[in-house]
């Protein structure tokens, strides 16, 4: 770029350089900024599209044509599958007729389009001369064996340069090896360009075949300057003089780099005995590369190797490793004198979350040991991004750290709010709209933006939601349609209309509607209620709409409707509306389906299911906008993208032996498995030179794997570049003996790991409030006997029953406990002051609604089955002591049983079904049992002249039942300790007094979902310490 610019003649011609992703576009912006002051007038731009354009301008006959893309090739090769016949088809329709099911058929077509899409394109770079064979052969007689026939005719019928398909549409349609093909077997000669800059291709480590064919074929009309990365330098040999260079160049090089005959035939390069281990074991994508790009070259390259060592440098072990590599060292050879020290490390995780915390926290740890250390010098990469996103958020995102990262290769479809709103509500459409889905789409920020509500009404809704018992379908057609009775019970229909009904219908008059019983709901929601079920209807409609089968354009305005009418991005979300334009812009893409339709005189229909795995293809396809690389902080990817990037510090996770260098999938469609060519990369070839490629270009390197899965109690072994990397190691000790120290982390942050922080490793670092207490704990050796006692010593509480005289306005915290806060700390003092000095605090909410509860329950759980016999007992009690007789306890009760039974029904809560029928013939048996019992305390009740159904501590806690009559209510009971006022709460059934006694019933054999040995004493323990004078008055026990 110096040279050029100082020929007058390109003054004002931009410098071109292409790349392969826009992550290399940034880094030589940055870096040519910073060697040269300013970075201005670059045109960068990818290798296919440049090919492209270069074809373009050497086109004599100036066609208008278009680049065929694999996801437009996809879209293509639907459309015939669904609509053409031909005999060479049979074996694709046969495999796809396997299932009678057309939605099924449907998504097998598509996957099968999706792969063949690929496999077509790939066989122009790795295959040309298949294709060739193919664009010959008779298309009436093909004598291939009955795979290749199929895709023969596939290609040729779509893609040949004469009558293929696509080359009769409005816009024509071709591929980079068809055009190419054409340009340069045009009857007009090409001019050969002078007067332009040369372009670079910078950092091009793997290109195929017919890549490189191109490359040569526009090399008298470009002049291509080509940057290769090789972690060995010792392949060029040494630089010479020039004569010694140009007997070298014929007698060394060329020998060296030729591809012979026999490696030609095996499709393999062999390598030299004496080569570094590393490089035999990981770099054979890269030997093969060097070998094809020297081929394509005619040996003619200039090599320039850079040092990695700065001046007075003492090696370390990663350096070590480095110079083996790029001296292409025998370790049989050379001395035995390596150390391990802290530039290598790795260590194994129980847990992918434990992986991610440990890397986190050692980041901290050298980012406050090193002030020359910037966090845009690191760079964590992972196996598979998809399966360690979510825990890169929680540990990153964390409150405790302000730690900026950037995440690259995440899609719109996993980071726009917008665009997960968009695909929820279509998928509606797929599903039995169940209450996890429905919630789904109205947690959305961009529903919530167009009708104005907020977390707090979503949080009523879904306690509305599970009040009401709605599980799926939306009215009873709806479950009709999917195979269930056609009764409206647990649907959204039934739901609503008793939320609607509960604003005519008193509590008096919940029966007067004989379907269903009516849901109360305060006035001051009305609103709210409102707005939840206009939202519903309006969902329920897109969804029922959305089952249509559209016509490409059909469906494109059907996306734009729900976008007009469901959503609407938040005011400040830049990210989201250049997701959103970007999106928008992509539907037309879609059109291409009625045009081949119309080709092939069919009407084009697709359903839904399809319609919404395009619209994800094309949200995979638009680039998270979250951080920016080089720029937002600590970078994290996949290994793939950041493999030659120079980082002073690496992390590289998920290196376990499942998970990489991953397994080569062979399928039969794959044409190319028959015979293996050079230049053909595999998975675990391909990623084991990533691994070398990342290695070579970094100052310290931090490798990890799980090595369990906790929940199927399994062990991992490393990936094999782990275990042949530390075995390489060990064969340098000077002592045979040593071993490379594997960090293993522990379970829990706070815990303590034997062999961490010292001279192989410095991972143990907490940086996390919670588990550094607990670990000073657990590191100063005290037993939980030792915590025990701490707990009661600092536990001193004091009652205040009076009322104190008024004292300054002083800041007091107020906390709110329930009877099951006070067992949990009677029950297990140690843990329960632990949690509560370290602030580890439950849910604020006693009750969690379970969205994921799809499908109605078929029984009813232990402590509902509890409540429901105590509800029975207490009534049938009650009702004694209202008639003031003992009433016959077999019939009350059934009747009561019976009563019940159908409250819950006509709520939601009751279920049909031979299991739950099974259920209340043992409740019934276990009801008639306590008859001794009942008949012995009725007649104590009866003569009671102070009895309560219940007794409420906290005027807002709700009692168990709301036919409840006697309610004896009285204030929460306030407990002052350590300068806080704690506030129990809690509810008391069935109190008398029996003479002097005060008496309470439980039945203990139904209270087994209780834990705790101090559940039951707790209840009169209310009672005692609020020393109510009405309660205890001349009660002795």
């Amino acid at each position: 770029m110096r040279n050029d610019y100082h020929n007058s003649s390109f003054t004002f011609e931009p410098d071109k350089i292409i790349v392969l992703n826009k992550y290399m576009q940034k880094w030589l912006q940055l870096e040519i900024a910073n060697k040269n002051k300013v970075a201005a007038n670059i045109d960068f731009s990818f290798l296919e599209s440049s090919l492209w354009s270069y074809l373009k301008e050497l086109d004599p006959n100036q066609i208008e044509i278009n680049l065929l893309s694999k996801d437009e090739l996809q879209l293509i090769l639907f459309e015939v599958f669904i609509h053409h016949q031909s005999k060479y088809l049979t074996i694709f329709k046969k495999y796809i007729a396997q299932n009678t099911s057309v939605a099924f058929q449907r998504k097998k077509i598509w996957g099968l389009a999706e792969k063949l899409a690929s496999l077509l394109l790939e066989y122009e770079y790795q295959r040309p001369e298949m294709i060739e064979k193919w664009l010959n052969a008779d298309g009436d007689h093909l004598n291939f064996d009955e795979q290749e026939n199929a895709q023969c005719y596939l290609y040729t019928f779509l893609l040949h340069p004469e009558n293929g398909l696509l080359t009769k549409l409005k816009k024509p349609y071709s591929t980079l090896y068809q055009y190419s093909k054409k340009v340069f077997s045009s009857n007009s000669s090409l001019s050969i360009k002078t007067d332009q800059k040369c372009i670079h291709l910078f950092a091009i480590s793997q290109i195929s075949v017919f890549h490189q064919s191109l490359l040569k074929q526009l090399e008298p009309y470009y002049d291509f300057h080509i940057y290769a990365f090789n972690p060995c330098a010792e392949l060029w040999e040494d630089v010479h003089t020039k004569s010694e260079e140009k007997w070298l160049k014929k007698n060394n090089f060329q020998e060296n780099l030729m591809i012979e005959s026999l490696e030609e035939e095996v499709g393999e390069v062999s390598y030299e005995l004496e080569d570094s281990p590393f490089l035999k074991n990981w770099g054979k994508t890269g030997r093969e590369y060097i070998k094809l790009m020297s081929r394509m070259v005619n040996y003619d390259f200039c090599t320039s190797y850079l040092s990695y060592l700065k001046e007075g440098q003492t090696d370390s072990i990663l350096q070590k490793i480095q110079q083996d590599i790029v001296l292409r060292n025998n370790p049989s050879l050379k001395e035995s004198d390596w150390i391990q020290d802290l530039s290598l490390q790795i260590f194994k995780a129980p847990s992918i979350s434990r992986e991610v915390q440990t890397v986190f926290q050692h980041i901290l740890h050298v980012l406050n040991n090193d002030d020359e250390l910037s966090v845009h010098d690191i760079v964590v990469l992972v196996s598979d991004l998809d399966k360690y996103l979510p825990y890169i958020h929680s540990v990153f995102d964390g409150d405790q750290h302000d730690l900026p990262y950037c995440i690259l290769g995440d899609s719109a479809s996993r980071d726009s709010a917008w665009g997960q709103g968009l695909l929820s509500v279509l998928s509606l459409g797929l599903s039995q709209f169940n209450r996890e889905d429905v919630f789904h789409c109205l947690e959305n920020i961009c529903l919530m933006e167009k009708y104005n509500y907020s977390d707090v009404e979503i949080k009523q809704w879904m306690q509305w939601v599970d009040d009401l018992g709605i599980h799926h379908h939306f009215d009873s057609n709806g479950r009709l349609k999917d195979g269930y009775d056609d009764s409206n019970f647990y649907t959204w229909n039934q739901g609503l209309k008793r939320l609607r009904y509960g604003l005519f219908f008193n509590k008096e008059n919940e029966t007067a509607y004989p379907e269903f019983t009516p849901y109360h709901t305060s006035s001051s929601d009305i609103e709210s209620l409102d707005k939840f079920i206009y939202i519903l209807e309006k969902l329920n409609s897109v969804s029922l709409k959305s089952q249509t089968w559209f016509t490409s354009k059909q469906w494109i305005e059907h996306v734009k409707k729900i976008n007009r009418e469901l959503l609407v991005i938040p005011k400040g979300e830049t990210a989201e509306n250049k997701y959103a334009a970007s999106f928008l812009e992509s539907l037309d893409s879609i059109l291409i389906f009625d045009e081949i339709a119309d080709h092939l005189n069919e009407k084009n229909q697709l359903d839904l299911e399809i319609i919404i795995s395009i619209l994800k293809s094309n949200m995979d396809k638009i680039s998270s906008i979250r951080g920016s690389f080089l720029i937002s902080g600590i970078t994290i990817s996949e290994i793939q993208a950041m493999r030659v990037f120079p980082f002073k510090k690496t992390y590289i996770l998920g290196l376990d032996s499942k998970s990489f260098p991953g397994k080569e999938v062979l399928t039969p469609l794959d044409l190319r498995i028959k015979q293996r060519k050079i230049g053909d990369i595999s998975l675990p070839d391909r990623n084991r030179y990533f691994f070398l490629e990342k290695l070579m270009t970094t100052e310290q390197l931090i490798l990890s794997w799980v090595h369990k899965d906790l929940v199927k109690d399994e062990t991992f072994e490393p990936a094999t570049v782990i275990q042949q990397l530390i075995e390489n190691i060990e064969s340098r000790f000077q002592d045979k003996e040593n071993k490379f120290t594997v960090a293993e982390m522990p379970l829990w942050n706070w815990d303590t790991a034997q062999g961490l922080n010292d001279t192989t490793n410095d991972l143990s670092f907490v940086y996390n409030a919670m588990d550094e207490n607990l670990s000073k704990v657990m590191a100063n050796h005290k037993t939980i006997e030792d915590v025990k006692s701490e707990a009661k010593n600092d536990f001193q509480c004091s009652f205040d029953y009076s009322i104190a005289a008024p004292q300054p306005k002083e800041e007091v915290q107020e906390i709110e406990l329930s009877i099951s806060n006070l067992n949990k700390y009677l029950n297990n003092t140690a843990f329960a002051e632990i949690e509560f000095k370290l602030g580890a605090k439950e849910s604020e909410y006693d009750e969690e609604v379970f969205l994921d509860q799809n499908i109605e329950s078929i029984t009813l759980d232990t402590l509902k089955l509890y409540k429901l016999h105590n509800t029975i007992l207490n009534e049938y009690i009650s009702k004694c002591h209202e008639k003031k007789s003992h009433l016959n306890f077999e019939k009350e009760i059934l009747q009561i049983l019976k009563k019940e039974l159908n409250r819950l029904k006509l709520k939601n809560k009751a279920i049909n079904g031979s299991y739950f029928d099974f259920l209340i013939v043992s409740l019934k048996k276990k009801l008639l049992d306590l008859k001794p019992v009942i008949n012995k305390i009725t007649p104590e009740i009866l003569e009671s002249p102070f009895f309560y159904e219940e007794i409420v501590y906290g005027a807002d806690h709700q009692h168990n039942h709301k036919s409840l009559k006697r309610i004896y209510s009285k204030p929460a009971m306030k407990i002052f300790l350590d300068g806080k006022d704690f506030y129990l709460r809690g509810a008391i059934p069935l109190i008398w007094k029996n003479e002097n006694t005060l008496c309470h019933f439980q039945n203990y054999k139904e209270a087994k979902y209780k834990s705790g040995k101090f559940s039951s004493i707790l209840m009169m323990f209310f009672i005692v310490a609020y020393g109510d004078n009405k309660l205890l008055e001349d009660v002795d026990e």
